[in-house]
């Protein structure tokens, strides 16, 4: 009686130890995609160059699971205060996209070419990489074009030029907007140049970068299904034992 008393306790636990195991499954999955939100003002573009979040080295900025890199920059203001520009990035609410935007451009003197190099990294915790990439601006006045270049390494930004980046090569002319377009490999890390290219009376206000991302696994929300049916048979089969119990 007493080995058999000792069986049932270690089966108890057994089952026990299987059901924590599958509720924790279904809870990783059902909570991996939470919302996240948030805005970050960096400033122009020397400050973007030589400011950062906390922790982080000059230049770097984080938000959520999101850093953003100065690499270079050509045409721009960078002494004494830089110039008006201004860039914010911003994590959407549903926590799939990130948007890099340079606004405030009025000033840029028309016949010009500007640009403006980055890197952007998913941290290393974070589940997800980049998926897909888009760019729009606001134009004021024709003859403005704006190419955003993808890179999948240094080397290849260094030496690229507009129009020729090999995960992405987008152009907007006087305001249309371009992608998303896929980056294949599942990158958590690329090298982005945006130039712009200014007519003889072109001016525009602003530009947007538009990140999305996705799992790594990319996990459909259906998939949490089979887990949650299979933690709801574990109840099902504890609660029938226990009422056998019960009987006997």
């Amino acid at each position: 009686m007493r080995l058999k008393t000792t069986f049932s306790l270690l089966a108890g636990r057994s089952r026990r130890r299987s059901l924590g195991a599958a509720l924790g499954v279904a809870l990783l999955v059902v909570t991996t995609g939470a919302a996240r939100g948030g805005i970050l003002q960096i400033g122009n573009i020397l400050t973007f160059s030589s400011g950062s979040t906390a922790g982080n080295p000059p230049g770097t900025w984080t938000l959520d699971d999101k850093s953003f890199t100065y690499l270079d920059q050509s045409g721009f203001v960078m002494t004494g205060t830089g110039g008006p520009e201004s860039i914010k990035v911003v994590d959407s609410l549903i926590g799939n996209v990130h948007s890099l935007s340079l606004q405030n451009l009025g000033n840029l003197v028309p016949g010009g070419t500007y640009t403006l190099g980055y890197r952007v990294d998913v941290i290393p915790s974070s589940p997800y990489h980049l998926s897909t990439v888009a760019l729009d601006t606001v134009h004021l006045v024709d003859t403005v074009t704006v190419y955003k270049d993808v890179y999948s390494t240094f080397s290849l930004f260094q030496s690229g030029t507009a129009g020729a980046g090999n995960l992405a090569a987008l152009t907007s002319v006087n305001g249309s907007p371009a992608g998303p377009v896929p980056l294949a490999g599942d990158p958590t890390q690329v090298w982005v140049r945006d130039t712009i290219v200014l007519g003889q009376f072109g001016q525009l206000d602003g530009v947007s970068n538009t990140y999305t991302q996705a799992m790594v696994p990319e996990i459909d929300p259906g998939s949490a299904a089979p887990v949650l049916a299979l933690v709801v048979g574990c109840l099902a089969c504890v609660a029938q034992r226990r009422s056998r119990r019960a009987a006997v």
